[in-house]
């Protein structure tokens, strides 16, 4: 089969074509190239920017844990702080409840030191009394001493002088009446002696007292200084902590001269004694048993 030879005009024109039309699919790639390059360069910014906003999440992701952490710790101060809060209510109950017994050992060291005073104007009168009663003691003991030799000297002038039975009867009957003086005044220096043993057992509990008393004397500073403390320390816990609540002046115990009074008043510290029987005058039996023993005669 004989070749057919193609015109050279006609490749010339195939040729101009192709390349015309690849001309024009460069330039659609070229037109689509730089399409992408400028999507991607706007992507990249875009990234960019992604990177900067989560660059700022982390850092407010960070603030926030941070800001978690900080109201985790004050939570934990916060029950922290309210266990020292009752603690120190606690504290503070316990010191006023000190206080209180504070006060009523001091009110009972000053009724005690009341109740040696009056035991003191007791027992100077207690002394004046046995004073007194030893003086009559005395008198009794010589006026017994000198009944006695005339009951002796009576006596013997009975078993010698005597003949009616009048006189015996008067003799008898003054006999008698001096031994009932007798007796009477033997039984007054019983009740002094008595009064005696009393006083002197008076005398050592005023001694003790006065050695008590002496011996609380620098616990009654110390307990005020330790109350002064006491409320020294509970004024400061309530100026340092304003989430406490403070308490009043009338919720502590005061100490005042009025109530100390009236506790005073209330219980009586010193005893009392009971006033001896007067002693029996025999004198006026004697002087009419004489009397009658005359008029027999």
């Amino acid at each position: 089969m004989p070749s057919q030879e193609i015109p050279i005009g006609t490749i010339r024109d195939r040729l101009t074509e192709l390349l015309a039309d690849w001309g024009g699919d460069v330039s659609v790639l070229l037109q689509e190239l730089e399409t992408k390059r400028a999507q991607l360069e706007e992507l990249e910014a875009n990234s960019a920017d992604q990177s900067a906003q989560v660059e700022t999440l982390n850092k407010r992701i960070e603030a926030q844990n941070s800001l978690l952490e900080t109201l985790h710790s004050e939570a934990d101060q916060t029950v922290t702080l309210r266990g020292q809060l009752h603690s120190k209510d606690v504290e503070l109950e316990k010191t006023k409840s000190e206080i209180e017994s504070k006060h009523e050992l001091i009110g009972a060291l000053r009724r005690t030191a009341s109740g040696v005073g009056q035991l003191k104007g007791d027992s100077q009168a207690k002394d004046k009394k046995i004073a007194r009663l030893t003086r009559e003691k005395e008198q009794a003991v010589q006026h017994a001493a000198e009944l006695t030799e005339e009951f002796k000297i009576l006596t013997a002038s009975t078993l010698t002088g005597i003949d009616t039975t009048a006189e015996l009867e008067a003799v008898r009957a003054e006999l008698d009446a001096r031994k009932s003086l007798i007796e009477s005044l033997r039984g007054d220096a019983e009740r002094a002696q008595a009064l005696e043993d009393q006083l002197e057992q008076k005398r050592f509990v005023i001694s003790t007292l006065e050695t008590s008393i002496d011996r609380h004397a620098s616990t009654i500073s110390e307990l005020q200084q330790s109350v002064a403390t006491w409320k020294g320390q509970y004024t400061a816990f309530i100026a340092s902590d304003p989430a406490a609540k403070p308490v009043s002046a009338a919720a502590l115990p005061e100490l005042t001269d009025e109530a100390l009074q009236a506790e005073e008043s209330a219980e009586d510290v010193s005893g009392s004694l009971k006033d001896p029987t007067a002693p029996i005058n025999m004198r006026k039996p004697l002087q009419a048993a004489q009397q009658t023993a005359r008029e027999k005669k």
